[in-house]
């Protein structure tokens, strides 16, 4: 994406916003490579100083938490931190496109999510008519199909 002036006057009145520490770091590392990104592992050294072993799985290490955490803070007073495409990282981005494709993919999961819940409740239900210690002895053909009204209750 070009750097133009509207981009920078964005990013200025973006470094403007009072963040936390560790909001700040991260902000100001993307910033400093924008429009690029960073991978999580360059983000952990941004913020934590040291890069994690590659073949460390970064799910569970405690500072790729923390900034996964300062991310979302950040989404919800709208900096623009976004996922990147391929490697795992974050880039800035104030491209309304990019920014409308995020949304679509949030909402995709957000409806995956929804049917994860279904599921959860029909089979919470089922738990509760048969007993806990119920297993089923087979798979079912279909999925069990329950009334709006039992999957509320």
């Amino acid at each position: 994406m070009p750097t133009t002036d509207t981009y920078n006057r964005i990013m200025e009145e973006l470094a403007s916003v009072q963040l936390e520490d560790l909001q700040q770091m991260i902000f100001h590392a993307l910033r400093r490579v924008y429009p690029a990104g960073l991978t999580r592992a360059q983000l952990i050294q941004e913020t934590a100083g040291y890069t994690p072993e590659p073949t460390e799985n970064l799910n569970n290490n405690r500072h790729d938490r923390k900034n996964r955490a300062a991310i979302a803070a950040m989404l919800d007073m709208c900096i623009p931190v976004m996922s990147t495409s391929g490697e795992a990282g974050y880039r800035l981005d104030v491209d309304p496109e990019h920014l409308a494709e995020m949304v679509r993919e949030l909402e995709d999961r957000r409806d995956t999510l929804n049917e994860k819940i279904g599921a959860a409740r029909r089979t919470l239900l089922k738990v509760r008519e048969l007993g806990r210690n119920t297993i089923p002895a087979k798979i079912p053909e279909k999925p069990v199909q329950l009334s709006i009204f039992e999957v509320h209750q």
